[in-house]
């Protein structure tokens, strides 16, 4: 399961956290890989706003998933574009690309923004936006996720989902 892999937290105090994230924050985007990826990020993101693991604790819970990434998918060639990722056959595919490079896409947005911001604005401001633009019909596409960020930092982040999310460029973390 994925929970083995978490070191800060125990499956009983995770698996809630994973949940609650999959019931609030669902079909944002067309596609798979988002629904999991902002649960394990928010899973870990969660834990550190209700003080179960410190800010050190929730950075180190990513550099571990940014090592295993590494480990497990850059360094052997077996990186995915996240872009219309479909559910495999091979479970351990879809946990390597949706679970882990989706909650590490997340939290490289989560800390762009932080940075572009100086700290006034993180990732869950951009939903607000997001989820007012798809009350006023806006599509479940890329572009309108791409367009919330845009609207809330004053920056342009399709550059970012070219390379990242469209491509298998490293990482910025």
């Amino acid at each position: 399961s994925y929970f083995n892999y978490i070191k800060n937290g125990d499956e009983l105090t995770v698996s809630p956290v994973h949940a609650g994230a999959h019931a609030s924050i669902v079909n944002f985007v067309r596609d798979w890989w988002p629904v999991e990826g902002i649960a394990v990020y928010y899973q870990i993101d969660m834990l550190r706003r209700k003080g179960l693991i410190s800010e050190t604790m929730m950075k180190k819970e990513f550099a571990a998933h940014l090592a295993y990434h590494q480990a497990n998918i850059s360094v052997t060639g077996n990186d995915y574009v996240l872009k219309d990722f479909a559910f495999s056959s091979d479970a351990c595919t879809n946990f390597r690309i949706a679970y882990i490079k989706g909650a590490l896409i997340f939290y490289a947005l989560n800390e762009t923004i932080k940075e572009i911001s100086n700290g006034k604005s993180e990732l869950i401001d951009s939903f607000t936006i997001l989820f007012r633009m798809l009350k006023e019909g806006y599509s479940n596409e890329y572009s309108t996720f791409i367009m919330a960020l845009n609207s809330l930092t004053g920056r342009d982040f399709q550059e970012f989902f070219e390379k990242y999310v469209y491509g298998t460029e490293p990482l910025p973390l």
